[in-house]
């Protein structure tokens, strides 16, 4: 048993990801999304337009314990809560495999590497997104209904499973998946005398989740629901080139060896007789089953966005790491080394634009800064201290306005404390999530009339200009930002005046 030896390893393990990721997100400024989820945490709600509300509570709840410290515009504490939950995913997962009992004492160094070899999930791990509590709900909710399946009862494990439930719920409307594969395997494998309560607390956990969603929605529409339901996936035809797209780019993000390791999975869970890790595959599949039915099949009638089945790999990975800790494999390297190599080339992309210094040269064509992603973390930090030194004092006491929650997003984190920013049009679904600056005559969603002089952002991505009804708008400045001699953004301030 695993609990006979010396777990240091996986301890150490654990510590040095955790370094690593508040390291790495301390050094790079925040995506436009991340910047979002910040204004959000600013006014903790219920709901919100486009997610519900667990990643803002988790960064609201940093920052007010925190904030005395380090600001209330600290890149660090938006980050603080990935680094916390997926290093605690990392943990569990760790200790999940050590209870399996698995004999081979040579795999355990090895198991960390093999887990955090799935680039899709750590390779970003310190960006704070919903994906964090949803994997964190996740693998609390796999681990405690596998002990109460499978271990003795314990009722830390049922208070875990409800707080799981309300977790998943509560940080993307998708964890709802898992909460049905929690509820399959307490029915087919827990013990009798487990089965009724577990299920209770799962219930219970899960109507303790809906109940804000519910009532946020029920107050706006149920706006955010719908787009995630209808909006969403609407327009689109069957494309099995888009299908096989998604394939492509899960191989990436997951690595090959994990994508194929999904079909012997599959294959394995059905095999007989009945063995110990046969029950681990087929409880794996468990949770693989729901998620991939919805997100590996989806492609094909409309469009994606590739982190949606990453939640489909985790429990894959799991199960190839158990696979490893059964007999060595050539493959598990190869994964492994697969997966190091997409990390740390994230992490060198995310500080060296070496697309727009090699690229350029090998193919002959200008660069395009939309070529590289990671110039989302760049520019925007120094758009308080631009502003600064640029404009007159009657123009840096204008409200700030964008037009994409992306663009006012970033504005107003940059400019916390030094300048009022709101997004304006918005719809129902965004109408609470930004401040009233009684600067227009309504907020939306067609473009309105001005009271009063603003300031109107865009920037490279989101470059359309003000349409604001009967203004007159000018450009007042425009700023560029470098990284090692590769423009990486640029932002422009437009000037707005209502007429007459």
């Amino acid at each position: 048993m695993f609990r006979e030896v010396d777990l240091g390893v996986s301890a150490r393990w654990v510590l040095f990801f955790f370094l690593f990721l508040l390291i790495q997100g301390s050094t790079l400024g925040l995506s436009d999304d991340e910047a979002y989820y910040w204004v959000l945490a600013q006014k903790p709600a219920l709901g919100y337009a486009f997610h519900p509300p667990a990643v803002a509570w988790f960064i609201a709840l940093i920052q007010k314990s925190l904030s005395w410290l380090l600001g209330s515009h600290s890149i660090f504490l938006v980050r603080l809560p990935a680094a916390l939950g997926l290093s605690s995913v990392l943990a569990m997962s760790l200790s999940w495999i050590e209870e399996l009992g698995i004999t081979r004492k040579e795999a355990l160094p090895k198991f960390p590497g093999v887990l955090i070899s799935f680039a899709g999930l750590f390779g970003l791990a310190w960006m704070m997104v919903p994906d964090v509590p949803l994997f964190l709900g996740w693998t609390i909710a796999f681990v405690s209904t596998w002990r109460l399946c499978f271990g003795s009862e314990k009722r830390r494990d049922l208070l875990l499973l409800g707080v799981s439930s309300a977790l998943l719920v509560l940080s993307k409307y998708s964890g709802i998946l898992a909460v049905l594969s929690s509820l399959f395997c307490i029915w087919i494998w827990a013990p009798r005398e487990v089965r009724y309560k577990a299920i209770g607390w799962v219930v219970s956990g899960l109507l303790l989740g809906l109940i804000p969603i519910l009532v946020w929605n029920a107050q706006h529409e149920w706006a955010s629901i719908l787009y995630q339901i209808r909006d969403r996936h609407g327009g689109e035809s069957w494309s099995v080139y888009r299908w096989m797209k998604f394939w492509l780019i899960e191989m990436v993000l997951a690595g090959p060896v994990v994508v194929v390791f999904f079909f012997v999975l599959c294959r394995s869970a059905f095999s007989s007789p009945t063995t110990h890790v046969t029950r681990v595959n087929r409880f794996l599949l468990a949770w693989v089953a729901p998620a991939a039915a919805v997100f590996c099949v989806q492609p094909l009638f409309s469009a994606f966005k590739p982190h949606w089945a990453l939640i489909v790999w985790w429990p894959v990975v799991l199960g190839l790491a158990v696979a490893h800790g059964q007999a060595r494999s050539k493959w598990i390297h190869f994964q492994m080394a697969y997966g190091s190599a997409v990390i740390l080339l994230v992490v060198f992309s995310s500080h060296w634009p070496w697309l727009g210094q090699i690229l350029p040269k090998i193919s002959g064509t200008s660069y395009q800064m939309t070529w590289d992603v990671t110039n989302d973390f760049y520019g925007w930090s120094q758009l308080r201290e631009q502003m600064s030194s640029s404009l007159e004092p009657q123009d840096l006491a204008l409200p700030v306005v964008g037009s994409r929650y992306q663009t006012a997003s970033q504005a107003a984190f940059s400019l916390s404390g030094f300048s009022q920013v709101t997004l304006i049009p918005r719809d129902l679904k965004e109408r609470d999530e930004w401040p009233d600056l009684k600067i227009t005559q309504h907020q939306g969603p067609s473009w309105p009339k001005l009271k009063r002089a603003v300031l109107f952002v865009t920037d490279n991505r989101y470059s359309e200009g003000p349409q604001f009804e009967g203004a007159n708008c000018a450009l007042l400045r425009h700023f560029d930002q470098y990284r090692w001699g590769v423009q990486a953004k640029w932002i422009e301030l437009w000037r707005c005046v209502p007429r007459g």
